[in-house]
């Protein structure tokens, strides 16, 4: 490149470098503003299960409701908005788990804390993409590791629930934006599978209902 600039000018040689610089600069504008943006349009469906006798409230923070997976820039970049839709499966799995749910942003103090029996804090700890051109197989793979963390109404930490979701979905070649949308769903799903089914069994839930109903921790 320097060669044919100097061919044409003895001060085109002094361009080059700047030149060149400007070339990178605007390829990597141009791979990050054609990242496509995957949101999770979707809902989740409420388990058929008796709730627990305990109210709960959820805490969510900026960063759980705002997560963003962004990929690796590249041919095969995508980026994930998982915030809103982990919200949603999080609030539908717990306000199918216990008698009354409460959704606060910020500890409980006075009076508000007498409505909560037990406080839970979500977090999403890693979220992990293999792509087809990672692994030996023709599907997207997904893992996202949660975490829930469970308080008492004054702030104590009395126990934590930390599960993976996996999910899978086969690769279209034609676009990565519809596999990767369902291998994500199926994760979150396989998630919310397991907040239903660990969560009650978490000590912290047994002592509170063995405090309140007895030996068999369950209404009369």
């Amino acid at each position: 490149m320097s060669r044919f600039f100097a061919s044409l000018h003895p001060a085109a040689a002094a361009l080059c470098g700047p030149l060149t610089r400007l070339a990178a600069v605007l390829s990597v504008l141009s791979s990050v503003a054609c990242t496509p943006m995957v949101r999770l349009e979707t809902d989740f469906p409420s388990p058929a299960i008796d709730p627990l006798p305990l109210r709960a409230a959820v805490m969510y923070s900026d960063d759980f409701k705002g997560f963003t997976y962004r990929s690796p820039r590249g041919n095969d970049a995508v980026d994930i908005e998982l915030g809103p839709a982990q919200v949603l499966l999080v609030d539908r799995m717990l306000g199918t788990l216990f008698s009354e749910l409460s959704r606060q942003y910020t500890w409980p103090s006075g009076n508000d804390s007498s409505r909560a029996d037990i406080v839970i804090a979500p977090s999403i700890e890693r979220f992990t993409l293999h792509r087809p051109a990672y692994v030996s197989s023709t599907y997207y793979e997904v893992r996202i590791s949660y975490r829930l963390d469970l308080y008492t109404p004054g702030g104590q930490l009395v126990g934590a629930l930390s599960i993976v979701g996996f999910g899978r979905s086969p690769a279209r070649w034609s676009s990565s934006s519809g596999p990767v949308r369902q291998a994500t769903i199926r994760a979150m799903r396989d998630a919310a599978v397991q907040i239903v089914l660990q969560l009650p069994e978490q000590a912290a839930l047994d002592r509170l209902l063995r405090e309140r109903y007895g030996p068999d921790g369950r209404q009369g």
